[in-house]
């Protein structure tokens, strides 16, 4: 798709040429700085950019009753092969655009779906929307990856070694008899025991408490009630004090559509709070509320400006 010019002429045009390339879902974190830079330009182009918002407020939603677009179908179980959304991150910039992923994930869930596994060694997991993982049962060893997402993991107690869960940047490993919840997200995972212990990093973990690992290697551990964690299985998110880039990244495995943050200046501001998944565009909402946020409805796109 055509990028629009950074020229400080055709206002209106280029305006609507922005939203254009947003609405599309092919914006790239390069995209997101040069639209930034733009809209600063002058006092014209902002405005210009906030007619054009307002127009495609009205005319998406037309728009979509016309010539509605089928959602993509990603299976929910069997070898990633195909293009997903996935989102972008750059200085705390979300942007959504289309992205092969070869990454060997043997489970993979849409969004907004759940499924549960049960592996070799009996362990159970429970992988929630917009989680990939696969599981690492060879050469007498037990375990999975998991690459995206948030996943409960049962660990089976009749063997007596531990069960290592990977990530992209840390190993974890679960003792036997263990029940353990991870979320990973863009600025922070977070990995919670339910129930008998882990080490992590040299960082051993309790019934009863929470580890926060910074994108920055960062640990924080606290003691959190037990009916607070794994949340999204009572069909809840539960935050306290996350970043908004985390709480976009957990409500965008629930929603339909995406939401993007495109000011940098959002992605670390501080979320706390209880909300209900039954609702998504709800919980949007209230968050948009809570933290006095700029958003723009662009058809099935929200932006965080």
């Amino acid at each position: 798709m055509a990028r629009p010019k950074t020229s400080e002429c055709g206002g209106p045009e280029q305006a609507g040429a922005w939203v254009a390339l947003i609405a599309s879902g092919h914006a790239t974190a390069d995209d997101a700085r040069r639209l930034h830079d733009w809209r600063a330009q002058s006092a014209a182009h902002e405005a210009a950019f906030v007619a054009a918002t307002r127009a495609w407020r009205t005319l998406g939603p037309a728009l979509d009753q016309v010539a509605p677009v089928p959602a993509p179908q990603m299976s929910r179980r069997g070898v990633l092969t195909g293009g997903v959304i996935a989102a972008l991150s750059l200085g705390g910039v979300g942007v959504a655009t289309a992205a092969l992923l070869h990454d060997g994930a043997a489970f993979v869930v849409a969004t907004g779906g759940r499924e549960m596994v049960t592996l070799a060694d009996g362990s159970h997991v429970a992988l929630d929307g917009g989680t990939r993982m696969t599981p690492q049962m060879a050469a007498g060893r037990r375990g999975l990856r998991l690459m995206a997402g948030a996943s409960v993991v049962q660990v089976a107690a009749q063997e007596a070694s531990p069960f290592a869960l990977r990530t992209d940047g840390w190993q974890a490993n679960i003792q036997p008899g263990s029940e353990v919840a991870v979320t990973l997200g863009p600025r922070s995972d977070c990995v919670e025991c339910l129930s008998g212990a882990l080490d992590l990093g040299g960082q051993a973990l309790h019934a009863g408490q929470r580890l926060l690992r910074g994108s920055d290697g960062s640990v924080a551990v606290a003691d959190v009630p037990a009916h607070l964690m794994a949340s999204w299985r009572d069909g809840l998110l539960v935050f306290q004090d996350r970043q908004l880039a985390d709480v976009i990244a957990d409500l965008n495995r629930h929603r339909a559509g995406r939401v993007v943050i495109m000011n940098p200046a959002m992605a670390g501001r501080l979320v706390s709070g209880v909300f209900h998944l039954a609702s998504p565009d709800d919980v949007l909402a209230q968050i948009e509320m809570a933290l006095d946020l700029e958003v723009m409805h662009l058809g099935r796109m929200a932006v965080i400006t």
